[in-house]
């Protein structure tokens, strides 16, 4: 199993958040993916993270710097940038990118501020991923699985945010569960918190899996993968 660094879990530009620094964190160097950006700026609720046990409540609100600041102040080629809006919008950062190296891009289609119109992916020759919530159709991209690398799960809409780890388990797991045998792609693990999670996701098929609030909720965990 390969572990990545779901998006929002280390910041714009993988650089992490402060609390990481004061606790002297020193995580292991998995494949980051950055928090979700806009084509342009967007004002919100900064951040707002509370831990609940082996679970996490956040909301951020797409509140982001924007797509070109991020090419001035956080760009990095090892990143896989996550990024969200419509269809036009989508089209024209994927442009923008072409003229540069990045290890991938993920899609946010699981955001409610989305506006997608139809099932076409953008053009790029990058690498695309992407990022859906438990209750979306598959079945929508049935003609674009060619060009997906692999499917990433969002946490779970509840109390105007997002609701992830333990708390989420059950509905991300069926849907891996599902979905892992009715489509070519693979399908990322998430949602979770202590090794007998993690051996589940083994039992599910997960090659990949993705360390989100598992950061928070179990940082020693994290560490502990390096020797995974």
């Amino acid at each position: 199993m390969k572990f990545f660094y779901q998006s929002g879990s280390m910041g714009y530009g993988g650089e992490g958040y402060t609390w990481h620094k004061i606790l002297s964190y020193d995580f292991p160097k998995f494949p980051i993916i950055t928090k979700t950006i806009t084509l342009m700026p967007r004002l919100g609720l900064p951040f707002a993270v509370i831990p609940l046990g082996q679970s996490v409540w956040n909301k951020v609100s797409w509140h982001n710097p924007g797509f070109f600041k991020w090419m001035e102040n956080y760009y990095n080629p090892n990143l896989i940038l996550s990024i969200g809006g419509t269809d036009e919008e989508l089209q024209v950062m994927c442009n923008c990118l072409e003229s540069v190296e990045i290890a991938g891009i993920e899609l946010n289609f699981s955001c409610p501020n989305v506006k997608k119109k139809n099932d076409m992916l953008p053009k790029t020759r990058h690498k695309l991923y992407l990022k859906v919530a438990y209750n979306q159709n598959m079945n929508f991209w049935k003609h674009q699985w060619n060009k997906i690398e692999r499917i990433h799960l969002n946490s779970i809409p509840g109390f105007f945010g997002g609701l992830s780890g333990k708390v989420a388990q059950k509905k991300n797991w069926s849907f891996i569960e599902l979905w892992s045998h009715l489509i070519p792609v693979p399908i990322a693990g998430c949602s979770f918190n202590n090794w007998d999670d993690i051996h589940k996701l083994e039992s599910l098929d997960c090659r990949y899996t993705g360390i989100g609030s598992t950061i928070i909720t179990n940082s020693k965990l994290v560490n502990e993968l390096k020797e995974w």
